[in-house]
């Protein structure tokens, strides 16, 4: 339900504005608000926990770009200043020293700046699965909607156009007591099974870390059904 998802987004933005102080917190006044209480009053319990369940894993997400950026501001920032010191440094150095001495200067790497900073490969199979999935995220099983069963068929077919198949398998979760069922996979890392979620935008991608509530049990996994799943895929 695609107005759900929207919702759960309207609502996942809310709790954020309001956690990080960017919005003034007078939620009365709040026209994006006020439709999205008005919406939501009109849905009935099971699309008000659709919408709940869907700002809750939504907030996680948007938590986790939101303090990215504002590393990646810092670390601009931070370079910004590496950058005037280096100009600096050069500028000092013509006034100071011959233009010979200078340019055998400028062949040398600024202190404190480390080749460690520059990323060569990503070791990382299932990050870089997760950003192929994302990149070509579509309606897996013919059914016209987007949720967990395309994310899970689409990210076990990308990864087996690159990794080993048998190190990833799809992976269902039906919890029964808290009215939940969830398809995501398993991957194969150093030699250990861990579950992924693979609608996770990040490198926090263990179902352990997205799913820290009652609703999802590592026991209540079912596997073995791989194959029935990519028996659904349509594209």
């Amino acid at each position: 339900m695609s107005y759900t998802y929207e919702l759960g987004g309207m609502k996942a933005q809310c709790m954020l504005d309001k956690k990080y102080g960017e919005c003034s917190g007078n939620c009365s006044q709040c026209e994006r608000y006020g439709r999205l209480q008005r919406c939501y009053n009109t849905l009935n319990d099971f699309e008000k926990m659709v919408v709940d369940d869907t700002a809750k894993f939504r907030f996680k997400n948007m938590e986790e770009l939101y303090r990215i950026d504002r590393s990646n501001k810092r670390w601009k920032l931070f370079m910004k200043t590496v950058a005037i010191g280096i100009i600096l440094w050069i500028v000092f150095s013509v006034v100071k020293c011959k233009f010979g001495d200078v340019l055998d200067r400028m062949l040398v790497p600024p202190m404190g700046i480390s080749e460690d900073l520059i990323i060569f490969d990503d070791p990382d199979k299932i990050f870089l699965t997760l950003k192929e999935t994302h990149a070509n995220l579509r309606d897996m099983n013919g059914d016209d909607k987007i949720n967990c069963t395309d994310y899970a068929i689409l990210f076990k077919v990308e990864w087996d156009k690159k990794y080993e198949p048998s190190d990833c398998e799809i992976v269902r979760n039906k919890n029964d007591a808290a009215d939940w069922h969830h398809l995501f996979v398993r991957c194969k890392k150093d030699g250990e099974w861990l579950c992924i979620e693979p609608q996770s935008k990040t490198r926090q991608y263990a179902m352990d870390i997205h799913w820290n509530n009652d609703s999802y049990k590592k026991d209540l996994n079912i596997y073995g059904e791989t194959d029935y799943w990519l028996a659904k895929c349509h594209t």
